[in-house]
């Protein structure tokens, strides 16, 4: 018999890889609530989103990379 996994259990499931693009948590949370809209003007907004949002943290550093050893 298998029992079915609690939410808690496991590793957690990696981010978009969009996240490489926008780079601050709020940006990031505002994502997420973007797509989680179906429809197709959801979709454009959500294209508009990210391509306005990388262009502003472009010059921010990647809080996901890697630091030393």
């Amino acid at each position: 018999m298998v029992m079915p996994s609690s939410p808690g259990s496991g590793p957690a499931p990696p981010p978009p890889a969009v996240f490489r693009w926008i780079k601050t948590e709020c940006g990031r949370a505002s994502y997420l609530e973007l797509a989680s809209r179906p429809g197709l003007v959801a979709t454009l907004r959500r294209a508009w989103f990210v391509l306005i949002a990388a262009i502003r943290d472009w010059p921010l550093p990647d809080p996901d990379a890697q630091t030393g050893p």
